[in-house]
């Protein structure tokens, strides 16, 4: 492998971690919209409130997570695709 491949690669995992990173805090900002605007009413006996503080943690939690496994995802995607061109230029 030479050098030009190996930045691409990188960039190329770079690129795939961003898109995941910004999907998961877009969702994030969904959940906190969500849990936010009722934070203040979470002790309130209105189950609603509740319900929808609960729905946004959820939602906050679900953005980390496809943040998180984006990245690491991206990063198996673009070191098997790698692993594989060595590979068959090893055996051509």
């Amino acid at each position: 492998m030479n050098w030009s491949r190996a930045w691409s690669a990188a960039i190329s995992w770079f690129g795939y971690t961003f898109l995941f990173g910004i999907l998961g805090v877009a969702i994030i900002f969904i959940g906190i919209s969500t849990a936010g605007i009722n934070l203040q009413n979470l002790t309130s006996p209105n189950m609603r409130e509740n319900s929808e503080v609960i729905l946004g943690l959820i939602e906050i939690l679900v953005g980390l997570v496809v943040a998180v496994l984006g990245a690491v995802a991206s990063f198996f995607k673009v070191n098997s695709e790698i692993t594989g061109e060595e590979v068959s230029d090893y055996l051509a």
